[in-house]
């Protein structure tokens, strides 16, 4: 499987064994798994984290076919719950899959979401695919359409740490009002930041760890993986 002339599943398998050789809790892929919709491109994601004993978890990216995403990753170690309890922590992770390559978030979805903050009111990290507000990039067109409803809804809760987002190809950390939002990298190729051009380059695979504290702070770091370098920078909460 190719994109723009780098070969991802190289790339992913490269991140399997980056965290075969890590200690860590859960693994969480956040969408966009292929663009050929095709069976066997979600079978080889199943079972390439066989080698992984920890829980795995997914969202849909606006790539994505749920249907094949929930028939493929169905069996252990993934779990297909949207809301998991860690510790001290409850994470949300948000179907933010919509009818256009755009997000959106229904009114049901953002119900529940409400509901399972008032009945959890200890430390909560959301997750989704979409980037919820414009950052002056090329992909601003494909963000999250209703963003503003889930950044109005997430700073009503303070127990809300971070919000926590891929689709963008790009690591980044930003906030929106008090809200602390951060994007994943990609494990394909990175796009670099500009407001109308598509600019691949090929970084190496990249992936963001978060290591959560039972008092409610958090670490964040992404991590570039080539042959030439491992790469992290820290950002605490």
């Amino acid at each position: 499987m190719r994109y723009f002339d780098v070969d991802t599943r190289v790339h992913w398998m490269q991140v399997v064994e980056y965290l075969q050789s890590i200690p860590f809790d859960i693994l969480l892929v956040t969408g966009d798994v292929t663009q050929d919709h095709l069976l066997p491109s979600y079978q080889f994601l199943a079972e390439s984290v066989q080698r992984l004993s920890q829980p795995c978890f997914w969202l849909p990216g606006n790539h994505d076919d749920i249907s094949q995403l929930s028939a493929t990753l169905s069996s252990l170690p993934w779990y297909s719950q949207k809301q998991i309890h860690w510790k001290h922590w409850q994470i949300l992770l948000l179907d933010s899959k919509g009818e256009t390559p755009a997000g959106w978030l229904d009114e049901l979805h953002l119900e529940e979401l409400e509901q399972a903050l008032k009945e959890h009111t200890g430390y909560s990290a959301l997750f989704c695919h979409h980037h919820p507000v414009a950052l002056n990039i090329a992909l601003d067109k494909h963000r999250l359409a209703n963003g503003e409803r889930l950044i109005e809804l997430s700073t009503r809760y303070p127990q809300i740490q971070f919000l926590a987002h891929g689709h963008i190809h790009q690591a980044e950390d930003y906030r929106i009002d008090s809200l602390s939002i951060h994007s994943a990298p990609a494990t394909s190729v990175q796009f670099l930041p500009h407001p109308s051009q598509w600019i691949q380059e090929n970084q190496g695979p990249g992936l963001r760890r978060f290591i959560l504290h039972a008092d409610g702070r958090y670490q964040s770091d992404f991590i570039w993986l080539n042959k030439h370098r491992l790469f992290s920078t820290f950002t605490d909460s």
